[in-house]
């Protein structure tokens, strides 16, 4: 019989329904929380304009730097420090993932409040906006600081005067390219 055994391999099979494809869903869904989390960490870039990055201090040991400077425990979420250098100057970034958009947006903006009411640290706050996102400005401790939240992340650049500007749009436009969109 020639249609019997056309008719047993044009049976319609969809993917679905594969052994295959189950293993596929099964492994998809052991890997997801490591594949976002490494999405999430956004890694710090290796030079901001002129400057290289010469230190990258995660985990532990970033979130006790940051909450040296705040002088208390900030705990708020993942925090990565980067130190970068060049002959004309230095620089220090400093990034946290929140669990949320909301927390980092809150931070943000508390930070801004603090300083706007009279910060012993900090004066001439402005909000600007540069390479299309509103970024907060102030003047502190010989250097000049930028912070910005995107998504769940609060990203603070202290940069010395004279690459102040390089360093700041490299960072915007490396944190541009590594934009997630579900954040």
């Amino acid at each position: 019989m020639p249609g019997v055994f056309f008719q047993d391999t044009m049976k319609p099979r969809t993917l679905f329904s594969t052994p295959l494809w189950l293993a596929f869903l099964v492994l998809c869904a052991a890997l997801a929380p490591l594949l976002l989390s490494a999405l999430a960490r956004r890694d710090l870039p290796k030079t901001l304009g002129p400057l290289a990055l010469v230190q990258d201090v995660g985990g532990n040991d970033a979130r006790l730097l940051v909450g040296q400077i705040h002088g208390k425990d900030v705990g708020a979420g993942e925090n990565r420090v980067g130190f970068y250098e060049c002959q004309s100057g230095k620089a220090a970034l400093y990034r946290t993932v929140f669990s949320s958009r909301q927390g980092a947006d809150s931070s943000g903006r508390a930070m801004a409040d603090r300083i706007v009411q009279g910060s012993p640290v900090f004066s001439h706050y402005r909000a600007i906006t540069l390479d299309g996102r509103l970024v907060s400005m102030c003047i502190g401790l010989g250097q000049v600081h930028f912070f910005y939240s995107e998504g769940r992340h609060l990203s603070w650049l202290a940069v010395d005067a004279l690459v102040a500007e390089p360093a700041i749009l490299a960072l915007l436009r490396h944190d541009r390219r590594l934009l997630i969109p579900w954040e």
